[in-house]
C-alpha cells in the first residue's frame, strides 16, 4: 500500500487537534496514521503554526540540497586532485575518463566533466589508418641511430622509398614518444686578466 503524503498545513491541524484533547489513537484511526508519525511530526512541527512549518520544511529542503551540491563540489574536487597533471590531449583525457569512472564509480558523463572533455570526443574512434608499419620503421631507426631527429630520420625513409611528408613523419615522431635529447652545451672558460695580457 503507498504511503499517504500529508501537506505541512495538515500535519500542523492533526497536532493542533492532538493538543486541544482528541485522543492520539483516535487522530490515527480518522487520519490513517501510525503513532510513531504522530510523535514525528510532534518533534518537528510541535507548536508551530502552518506558515512557520512550511518555513522550516523549505529551510530543511534547501539545507539538504546545499549538503549534496558541496558533496558533489568535495569528489569533484578529490578527483581533480587525484589527475592533476595538465592533459591537453583527448586521447590522454580519454584515459582520465576511465579512470575516474573506474576509481570514483562516477559516470562517464561527470568524469567529462571533471577532466574538461566533451563527451562527443570522448566517444569519438577515428577511422584513420594507424600506420604501423611506418610506426615500427621510425622506432628502428630512432633507435638505431639515437642522435638522429625526425628530419634525419624522414631523410632515412624517403632514401628507403617511403613517401611521407614532413608533418606526418613529426606527428607520429611526437606521438611514439620520440623526443630527440638536447647536447649539453659545450661550457665556454670566462676570459681571465691573464690570458688577455
Amino acid at each position: 500500500m503507498k504511503s499517504k503524503r500529508f501537506a505541512v498545513e495538515q500535519i500542523t491541524s492533526i497536532l493542533k487537534q492532538g493538543e486541544l484533547g482528541v485522543p492520539i489513537s483516535e487522530l490515527c484511526c480518522k487520519f490513517g496514521i501510525s503513532e510513531q508519525s504522530y510523535y514525528r511530526w510532534k518533534k518537528q512541527y510541535g507548536g508551530m503554526e502552518a506558515p512557520e512549518a512550511r518555513a522550516l520544511k523549505a529551510l530543511r529542503e534547501e539545507n539538504a540540497r546545499l549538503k549534496g551540491l558541496v558533496a558533489d563540489r568535495t569528489l569533484d574536487k578529490v578527483m581533480l586532485q587525484d589527475v592533476c597533471k595538465k592533459i591537453l590531449r583527448a586521447a590522454h583525457k580519454r584515459e582520465m575518463v576511465e579512470y575516474l569512472t573506474r576509481r570514483y564509480a562516477v559516470s562517464k558523463q561527470r568524469a567529462c566533466r571533471c577532466v574538461r572533455l566533451m563527451r562527443s570526443v570522448y566517444y569519438y574512434r577515428s577511422d584513420r589508418d594507424p600506420q604501423l608499419a611506418l610506426r615500427n620503421r621510425i622506432h628502428e631507426l630512432a633507435a638505431a641511430r639515437v642522435r638522429f631527429g625526425y628530419r634525419r630520420i624522414l631523410m632515412l625513409l624517403n632514401r628507403e622509398g617511403w613517401r611521407v611528408g614532413k608533418k606526418r613523419a613529426y606527428r607520429i615522431y611526437r606521438e611514439e614518444g620520440l623526443v630527440l635529447r638536447r647536447k649539453r652545451p659545450w661550457r665556454q672558460m670566462p676570459a681571465t686578466e691573464e690570458s688577455c695580457m
